[in-house]
C-alpha cells in the first residue's frame, strides 16, 4: 500500500511539472518541462493545431519557443512576420534566429 501512494504522488508530481507532447507522426510524443508547477494543459496534441490553438494556451507556446523547439509547432515556421501570430507571448523570433 505504501508504494502505491508512492508511485500515485510521483505520478501526481510528474504531471504537476511536465507537458506531455504529441508531435505529427506515429508514435511521436515529446516531454518539455513546465515553468511553474500546474495541472492545466499538461497533455498537448499539436498535431492539428491552428492559431487559435496557440493563442489559447500562450503559456506552453511560450515554454516551446523558449526551450528552442520552434518545429514542434509548424504553425509557427510557416510564419514569416515579425509580430507574434498569439497575444501574450512574452518574447518572438522567426523561427531559425538566434537570441
Amino acid at each position: 500500500m505504501k508504494s502505491l501512494r508512492r508511485l500515485l504522488l510521483g505520478l501526481f508530481l510528474t504531471c504537476l511539472s511536465l507537458y506531455i507532447v504529441r508531435l505529427p507522426g506515429k508514435v511521436n510524443f515529446r516531454v518539455l518541462p513546465k515553468d511553474q508547477l500546474t495541472l492545466v494543459h499538461t497533455y498537448q496534441d499539436v498535431r492539428d493545431w491552428t492559431a487559435e490553438d496557440m493563442a489559447e494556451r500562450p503559456a506552453f507556446v511560450n515554454r516551446v519557443l523558449e526551450s528552442g523547439h520552434a518545429d514542434w509547432l509548424p504553425q509557427l515556421a510557416s510564419a514569416t512576420s515579425t509580430t507574434p501570430p498569439v497575444s501574450g507571448l512574452r518574447r518572438w523570433e522567426t523561427p531559425g534566429s538566434k537570441k
